[in-house]
This record gives C-alpha cells, sequence and structure tokens, in this order.
C-alpha cells in the first residue's frame, strides 16, 4: 500500500470521530504526556503543535508545562524557520501523526516539515495520536525520521484490513 493512500484512509476514518471521542482521546494522551515529563528531571524546552483536523490536543498538557516552568515552542503547520540553535534547544519533541506504524514511523500530511526538522535535532521525539487496529506497513523513505517514543489514545477504532 502506497503512503498517500494509508494517510487518506485513516485521515477520513479520523475525521469521524465524535467530539467526545476526540477530547476524551486528548486528555489520556495529555495525562500520558504529562507523566512522561514528570518523570525526567532536567527539561530546557518542548516543542508541540497546535491541534486541527481531530488532531489529539494536547492544550493540557500545555498548560501544565507553563505552571512548571517547562517552556513550549509551538511548530506552526506550514515552512518552518527555526535557527539551529532554537533546534538544538528543544530536549522532546512531540510530533502529530495521522497514524504510526510498528518501527514508530509516522505518517503526517506528507509534507516533510517535521521530517526536516527532526532530521536536524538530538531531541528526543514522541509521536502523538490515536491508537488504531491493523495498520499496514509503508515503504520507507530514508528521509523519514521514526519516532523513539509513541503516546497514542482512545481504545483501537477501527481495523482497515477487513
Amino acid at each position: 500500500m502506497f503512503k498517500s493512500e494509508i494517510r487518506d484512509r485513516y485521515r477520513k476514518e479520523r475525521q469521524k470521530l465524535s467530539k467526545t471521542q476526540v477530547d476524551l482521546a486528548s486528555l489520556e494522551v495529555s495525562e500520558k504526556c504529562i507523566a512522561f515529563l514528570k518523570d525526567r528531571k532536567s527539561i530546557t524546552c518542548v516543542a508541540g503543535y497546535q491541534s486541527f483536523d481531530q488532531e489529539i490536543d494536547l492544550s493540557v498538557c500545555w498548560a501544565w508545562c507553563k505552571t512548571a516552568g517547562i517552556p513550549v515552542f509551538l511548530i506552526p503547520k506550514t515552512t518552518i524557520g527555526l535557527s539551529k540553535s532554537q533546534v538544538d534547544a528543544i530536549d522532546i519533541w512531540f510530533v502529530p501523526g495521522i497514524v504510526f506504524s510498528k518501527t514508530y514511523h509516522r505518517l503526517g500530511f506528507g509534507k516533510g516539515v517535521y521530517d526536516r526538522l527532526l532530521s536536524k535535532s538530538a531531541g528526543y521525539k514522541i509521536g502523538i495520536g490515536y491508537q488504531f487496529k491493523g495498520v499496514p506497513e509503508w515503504p520507507k523513505d530514508p528521509w523519514d525520521i521514526p519516532m523513539d517514543h509513541l503516546i497514542l489514545g482512545g481504545i483501537p477504532f477501527f481495523d482497515l484490513k477487513s
């Protein structure tokens, strides 16, 4: 199966989720992210995103970071012009994905924004998304950056193999 086919199928299914499903999964994932951050000793800065298109919303996590004194840099969805020093300052990246493979590779919107950024960073990369059953493997490109860890939420919503 091609990346574009998998991306389109899972994105369409994700768009069918109710507001309640999205809110519950977002709270679950935010709580897991906060627990992950609490286990770390010295965090200089985390990078995150502002959710859209039924993505997991980590605003609860961002609010906790603020109270804990951890700076959060929210990555815009368009082209990114971060300096090397800004990229180097990020300890942990929270990276949204439409779907993730068993090898921790992600499919996003296909523009390569995160792959270009993450290729320049030694920061810890955490994939954020929904828990899906039966995700097929797809061909990986040399520029695809695997995540170090996944934090997924919600019940396994559907199995697209059937």
